[in-house]
């Protein structure tokens, strides 16, 4: 049956190229010279924070006219030396609030730079001694994601009113991981340094308690699978050839197994 299936997909896409004709987009360059960027948008415009080539962090916002993409107000918020590397930039709009993260690769500093509609910068910063995985915002507290020197997992939560830190511990020897956030709940994904050929993953509550249990699956791959996490949570990744995919369906308030792994060949 899968020799028949590949043989009409073979058919079909023979026929579907040789009656669509082959369009050819060009590439539009929007700012010259740029090291990192991110986009975002203030629930009313789409909005760019980028690194220049002279190491200035800059904030614009993008407006999209005759089929072209433009920039306006384009602002300065913190000003990089030439020997310095950007290695996280990430930014938020939340409570009226920008937030802008952005980390140096020596430095093993987080600086977050905050402003409101009126564009009085202030920053602050919080000690990282690794590079960060991911960063989010929720309850009005920041919380982040790293693997300490030690391959530890750490969890570091800042109230956004008071700038108090707290810091939480997880498991160690980790190899790598990522991390996802779907509303109040959160994904994880992760290899340890001893366990090389598993991969583990979970979701958890914004506390950390576990909302399902924890999966392991054979994967001897370094590199982690691309996670997707909407109404349900899904990871894709190729092996020996093949695409693979695992979902778990959220059901009355628990994760449940979509029928396993499914795959198809390739």
């Amino acid at each position: 049956m899968k020799y028949i299936l590949r043989y009409f997909l073979l058919i079909f896409n023979s026929l579907y190229f040789y009656t669509q004709e082959i369009e050819k987009f060009e590439f539009k360059s929007l700012i010259n010279d740029v090291k990192k960027f991110y986009i975002f948008s203030n629930s009313i415009n789409p909005l760019i924070v980028y690194l220049d080539k002279d190491m200035n962090l800059k904030i614009s916002s993008l407006k999209y006219e005759n089929n072209t993409f433009y920039m306006q107000n384009n602002i300065t918020i913190y000003k990089y030396q030439k020997e310095d590397e950007i290695v996280y930039l990430k930014a938020f709009y939340y409570n009226e609030v920008y937030y802008i993260a952005h980390m140096e690769k020596f430095s093993q500093k987080l600086i977050i730079t905050y402003f409101d509609k009126k564009f009085r910068f202030k920053h602050f910063s919080t000690n990282i001694e690794n590079f960060v995985n991911e960063i989010f915002i929720l309850d009005n507290f920041i919380t982040l994601f790293y693997i300490s020197k030690n391959n530890r997992i750490i969890y570091k939560k800042i109230n956004l009113k008071t700038f108090k830190e707290n810091s939480i511990q997880g498991e160690k020897n980790l190899l790598n991981f990522k991390i996802l956030k779907n509303k109040d709940l959160y994904a994880i994904l992760w290899k340890f340094i001893n366990k090389k050929d598993y991969l583990y993953f979970s979701i958890m509550d914004k506390k950390l308690a576990g909302f399902s249990k924890i999966y392991k699956i054979n994967y001897k791959k370094d590199t982690l699978p691309y996670p997707i996490f909407n109404n349900n949570f899904t990871f894709i990744f190729n092996y020996d050839e093949m695409i693979y995919f695992f979902t778990l369906e959220k059901k009355s308030k628990t994760l449940k197994n979509n029928e396993n792994v499914h795959y198809i060949e390739i």
